[in-house]
This record gives structure tokens, C-alpha cells and sequence, in this order.
């Protein structure tokens, strides 16, 4: 009852305006201006970060989920793999959430493996489509399993799990099991601004779990544009303080214009 009473004034504030009936004898008052209402949303966003980070991340969930399409992006990552700190790495994203699941990743820095990788749900035997870094792309496009042994030692997560729409529903999964058990603590810290960023974003850090979760995360901080609500940036850390994930959605351009031929086999040799 307690969240109901914390999300029923965010949820009236989106609500749409009703138009006025023909009974109505006054006037209906003016529709506050976009950078208002967008600034008292952020106001309600900013204390359920503070006071119900759950709801907070619902709240940018739904957000998401009427507003965005697709996007394009620079995604910076840096990744522990089976113990070991792996170089940052740059990509240039193409994504398209509806109405297929599809996305086209360019690597710019970091490449190890793969230059280009292409993943459209349901096309292509479900299957990776993929241009090879360097001379082993002479031998043409390769196919991978999407959750094969590759795909699993190139990331911590696969193309299939890509994008921000993942991202805060995983934040949102463990914030409700820590819940669950009692052992959910946020420190909400207003604006800060990350050099991968370049912007004042909401800081959300969830500190010194009171035990590991997942690849032995401990200690997460998570950031939120205070425009979209999207969760642009994460840091995963150990008990020990030890990087696990970085995570960085630069240069997002929401519902951009994406060409359909971008999501198809060619596109990996343009």
C-alpha cells in the first residue's frame, strides 16, 4: 500500500489530459509546458530514487516501454572474464526493439574476436551472423550460436541479453530478490557526471551486499539520464573492490532512423 501511495502521484502526473466534456462550464487549466511536467516528473523520479528504489526503476521501466523503439548508441564495456580484467571495449550499436529484437555491434576499440556481429531473433537459425576480426575474416561470414561457448567467453552477456531495456530489468530482479530477503540498501546521490558520460546523471548505488549475487557482485552503481530515465551506465564491483562490469550507453539517439538493411547479412561487409 505504502508504493501505491509513493507511485499514484508519478502515475497522474503521466497521465494523459482527458479532453473537457460538452457539460463543462469552466475552462479546463492549461496543460503545464513539456520542460514543466518533465521537471516535475524528475522531482517524483529523484525521491523514489531516494526513498522507493524499486518503484524507481519500475517507473523508468514503463517509461521505456512506451516510449522506445530502438537506438543507436556507443556502448563502452570493460569485463571480467573467467577471472581476468579484459581491455575496454568500444562498440557502435544499431538496435531495434520492436517489432523484432535486432541488433548490429561494430567494434571501434577492444575487438578480439569479432569485428561486426549481427543478431536478429527468429532469422538466420537464430544464430549469430558474424564478420571475423583480421585475416580470419577471408574465410566470410561465420555463424555462432547465440549462447554458445564463443559467445559465452567473448561477454558476460550474450547478444540476445543486449541493450538497456535488459539492463534495467536485471537491476530491477535483484533490487526485488534483495528485497525479499530484507537486504536491499540504496544510497540515492543526486547528479554526478562519469568522464564516459560527459552529463550530470542520477547515481543510484547499491552498496557492501551482505552476500555475493551473481560472477560475486558486491557493491553496484548504477546511472539513470535524468531526460529518458534510460539506465546509460553500471559498475559491478567484488567484496574486494575488484572491477567485475562497466557498462556505458554513450551517444544514445532514441528511435533514431535505422535503415532495414542494417539488419541483414550485407551489413557486416559494407
Amino acid at each position: 500500500m505504502r508504493r501505491l501511495f509513493l507511485l499514484l502521484p508519478l502515475c497522474l502526473l503521466l497521465a494523459p489530459e482527458r479532453s473537457p466534456t460538452l457539460a463543462s462550464r469552466t475552462s479546463p487549466p492549461p496543460a503545464a509546458p513539456p520542460t514543466q511536467a518533465l521537471s516535475q516528473a524528475n522531482e517524483r523520479m529523484a525521491y523514489l530514487a531516494a526513498k522507493d528504489p524499486v518503484a524507481f526503476v519500475e517507473a523508468a521501466i514503463a517509461r521505456y516501454d512506451r516510449e522506445v523503439k530502438g537506438y543507436t548508441c556507443l556502448l563502452i564495456k570493460q569485463e571480467r572474464l573467467s577471472g581476468v580484467l579484459m581491455p575496454e571495449e568500444q562498440m557502435l550499436c544499431w538496435f531495434r526493439e520492436e517489432p523484432t529484437f535486432r541488433v548490429l555491434m561494430e567494434w571501434t576499440q577492444g575487438a578480439r574476436l569479432a569485428h561486426r556481429v549481427l543478431y536478429v531473433k527468429g532469422a538466420n537459425d537464430d544464430k549469430l551472423l558474424v564478420k571475423l576480426n583480421g585475416v580470419l575474416a577471408l574465410g566470410g561470414t561465420a555463424r555462432r550460436d547465440a549462447d554458445g561457448p564463443d559467445a559465452r567467453s567473448s561477454a558476460r552477456y550474450p547478444a540476445t541479453e543486449f541493450g538497456m531495456r535488459i539492463g534495467m530489468q536485471r537491476t530491477l530482479d535483484a533490487f526485488k530478490a534483495a528485497r525479499a530477503r530484507g537486504e536491499l540498501r540504496t544510497v540515492f546521490n543526486g547528479c554526478k557526471t562519469v568522464p564516459e558520460l560527459g552529463y550530470p546523471c542520477w547515481e543510484l548505488v547499491r552498496p557492501d551486499y551482505p552476500r555475493p549475487e551473481d560472477d560475486g557482485i558486491c557493491h553496484a552503481t548504477y546511472y539513470y539520464d535524468p531526460q529518458t530515465w534510460l539506465q546509460v551506465g553500471s559498475v559491478l564491483r567484488d567484496a574486494q573492490g575488484n572491477l567485475i562490469g562497466r557498462y556505458f550507453f554513450c551517444e544514445v539517439k532514441v528511435n533514431a532512423a535505422i535503415d532495414e538493411g542494417m539488419f541483414v547479412e550485407k551489413a557486416l561487409w559494407r
